[in-house]
């Protein structure tokens, strides 16, 4: 496993981590399968923007080469979530291992991996739930990003998680310098897409959003912060 350090700015972790992956796009590599790059992390510590960025080197090498798929397509829909774990452990938690259709996930990606070729859901944000049939994946994506909190996580429970490290050929783990630095991340994130909807369950403003971000979003960051003993690069966000 290799930590990146703070000494190295983000831009040149981006080239690196690019130049890393050049041999999967530019025909040099000694495979020619599609490569499954699992990027992890708690919420807030800038994993779809590695995964994106990255994306974006190989691109520019060989383009639409490489594709980032979220796993935020196979949150569970909120009429179904309530129905399921009400207010408070539905809605309230939404994030959590248990709000996502993780059995859906491992099918439907699995399917993909085996085929090289899917169309998968992604999540919108005008509506706040999963529209299926928007993310398409083709032969000619050699270098596949799955960009998702609970990507690395293991559940000693039910263990539905753990199949995911079979479609894994390569792990990111992505965290932020400090517990303070993603708090604020997390709490600047949830004020740029604050709602009424949302002043009613939380409350006004910044103290609203500290109260979401504590009673969810830091739960769920906890939930996933050992899961960096899995990966083979552990990236420093800053």
């Amino acid at each position: 496993m290799k930590e990146e350090g703070r000494r190295a700015t983000m831009e040149e972790t981006y080239k690196r981590l690019t130049d890393k992956l050049r041999s999967r796009v530019d025909g040099t590599g000694e495979s020619t399968s599609p490569y499954w790059v699992a990027v992890a992390g708690g919420p807030g510590t800038g994993k779809s923007t590695v995964a994106e960025t990255v994306c974006d080197g190989l691109n520019k090498m060989s383009p639409d080469c490489s594709i980032v798929i979220p796993m935020d397509g196979w949150h569970i829909p909120q009429d179904r979530l309530m129905e399921e774990f009400g207010l408070e452990e539905g809605m309230q938690r939404r994030g959590a291992p248990w709000t996502f259709d993780c059995d859906l996930l491992y099918e439907q990606l699995a399917d993909a991996k085996k085929n090289s070729k899917a169309s998968l859901p992604m999540y919108s944000r005008e509506i706040s739930d999963p529209v299926p049939d928007k993310v398409m994946l083709e032969p000619h994506h050699k270098v596949v990003f799955i960009e998702g909190i609970y990507m690395l996580y293991k559940d000693d429970e039910e263990k539905k998680w753990n199949r995911l490290f079979d479609l894994w050929d390569e792990k990111w783990f992505i965290q932020c310098p400090s517990r303070e630095d993603q708090i604020e991340r997390l709490v600047g994130r949830s004020l740029k897409t604050w709602t009424d909807k949302k002043a009613k369950l939380w409350g006004e403003g910044r103290a609203g959003a500290q109260a979401r971000v504590e009673f969810n979003d830091l739960k769920n960051a906890d939930m996933v912060r050992h899961c960096n003993q899995f990966a083979d690069e552990v990236i420093v966000t800053h």
